[in-house]
């Protein structure tokens, strides 16, 4: 116990010196310099979870996280060099204490280049028509326009210890080549390198009731294998499409047992190595995913599809999988200055209940989002996701406490027809029986997040 919390002292000390560092670096940019901009940030996380979990788990948690987002511009020059930076201690689960370089990437530009963040906007003859933009490094990229399921961010790996909704992800060596026309744009990308997701340990909360073991590859390259895409999108009024092919390593692991099942003598509920004896090993197989796009705006609507066909992974042959629906916004809704949103989505995989587990076969996303207008730029999302065993709600609310200091809430409650599995074996063994039970390990898991972030 001692050893650790020396170990904790001494983390919480190079977080508090690498933050000071930065702060003095900030504060002393002379004007020669100014052509690189800092963007530190330090965050304070406090978690509750008002139910009993596995054997070593806690009810409550503290971590930290430090990011530090930079962008430097040569002189007389486009090309910028952009760096994201980021860092967790956590004061329970080791594996959720990590750090990882979000982005470290070099754009290369012509000086007159239409630049990315203004593809959807309309058309300017003074703009050109044909540009090249080439982006090389560790980068971050998203698709997608959905809002409870991201089936077509497929390129960076999820980072499933900072959060189970899929958002945050590892960053992807990464060679990017995009050609711009007046009305779209054409991408191709390369990925040398492949990166495992990442899950709690044995302490953290919101772990499966198993052990994951190494990971495997079918290709014989390993991590090292090249992958590539290619990514068409293209404007029409106000209709937005977008149409892509991957070729390499599924982000997306299948789960092989590895350890054989133990006789019912070693399942006894008072060993609490019980609970950890079954082991799965991550199995990354090579696939093909084509995936479709799809955003139309219409007054105050916006009507949105992702669709990704995967070739096939570890059991399971072709496969689709769709996320539609629409988002309906009142603005200044009954003359109160607060923008209120309605969400309605379907969330559809043809593998049935034998999908993977973070898929849902047959379900809706039924949501609302508040944005208040108001100085503190307060804003909350509520959902529910629903299909035939499960209802999982979420809240999301952000709060501007000061010009630069964030406050942000997170919570999540589990509603499961089966009960929370005693073991790992009881876990495998349900399923084996019903797989459409296989989230009933978050039944116990509900929890509230509390985060306060400083911005310098």
């Amino acid at each position: 116990m001692l050893s650790r919390s020396i170990v904790s002292t001494q983390l919480l000390r190079v977080f508090l010196i690498i933050l000071c560092s930065v702060a003095c670096l900030t504060s002393e940019v002379s004007a020669y310099e100014q052509n690189t901009l800092w963007d530190p940030e330090l965050g304070v996380e406090l978690s509750y979870f008002p139910d009993t979990g596995y054997p070593e788990q806690k009810n409550s948690n503290i971590s930290l996280r430090w990011q530090l987002k930079a962008q430097h511009t040569f002189t007389e020059s486009t090309s910028p060099l952009r760096l994201d930076l980021f860092a967790r201690y956590d004061a329970v689960d080791k594996k959720r204490t990590h750090w990882d370089i979000r982005e470290l990437s070099w754009d290369y530009q012509p000086s007159n280049i239409w630049q990315p963040s203004n593809l959807w906007q309309p058309s300017n003859q003074s703009q050109s028509a044909d540009q090249w933009l080439l982006r090389a490094g560790v980068l971050q990229q998203f698709w997608g326009v959905t809002e409870s399921r991201h089936l077509l961010a497929v390129l960076n790996q999820t980072d499933l210890i900072e959060n189970i909704d899929g958002e945050d992800k590892l960053g992807q060596p990464m060679l990017n080549l995009a050609y711009f026309y007046t009305t779209g744009a054409i991408n191709g990308y390369m990925l040398p390198g492949f990166r495992e997701r990442t899950y709690p340990g044995r302490k953290g909360r919101l772990r499966m009731p198993v052990k994951i073991g190494d990971a495997r590859y079918q290709s014989g390259a390993g991590q090292k294998h090249i992958d590539w895409a290619l990514r068409w999108q293209h404007t029409v009024d106000q209709l937005d499409l977008a149409l892509f092919h991957f070729h390499g390593t599924s982000r997306d692991p299948w789960f092989a047992l590895e350890t054989p099942q133990p006789t019912l003598s070693s399942l006894s509920h008072n060993d609490k190595h019980a609970y950890y004896s079954p082991e799965l090993q991550p199995v990354y197989d090579i696939t093909d995913l084509t995936g479709l796009e799809v955003q139309y705006l219409w007054q105050n609507w916006a009507f949105k599809l992702e669709l990704l066909s995967d070739s096939g992974i570890g059991p399971w042959d072709r496969n689709t999988a769709v996320t539609t629906g629409f988002e309906y916004t009142a603005v200044n809704a009954f003359n109160t200055g607060i923008d209120m949103g309605l969400l309605v989505e379907w969330l559809f995989d043809d593998r049935g209940d034998d999908a993977p587990i973070d898929r849902v076969h047959d379900g809706w996303f039924l949501g609302t989002r508040w944005t208040m207008n108001n100085f503190a730029s307060t804003q909350a999302l509520l959902g529910v996701i629903i299909d035939e065993n499960s209802k999982n709600w979420s809240l999301e609310v952000e709060h501007r406490l000061a010009p630069n200091m964030l406050l942000t809430i997170e919570s999540r409650w589990f509603s499961h027809q089966q009960h929370m599995p005693q073991s790992g074996w009881d876990w495998l063994n349900t399923l084996n029986q019903d797989p459409s039970h296989k989230l009933s390990f978050l039944q116990q898991e509900d929890y509230l997040r509390a985060e306060i972030s400083w911005y310098f």
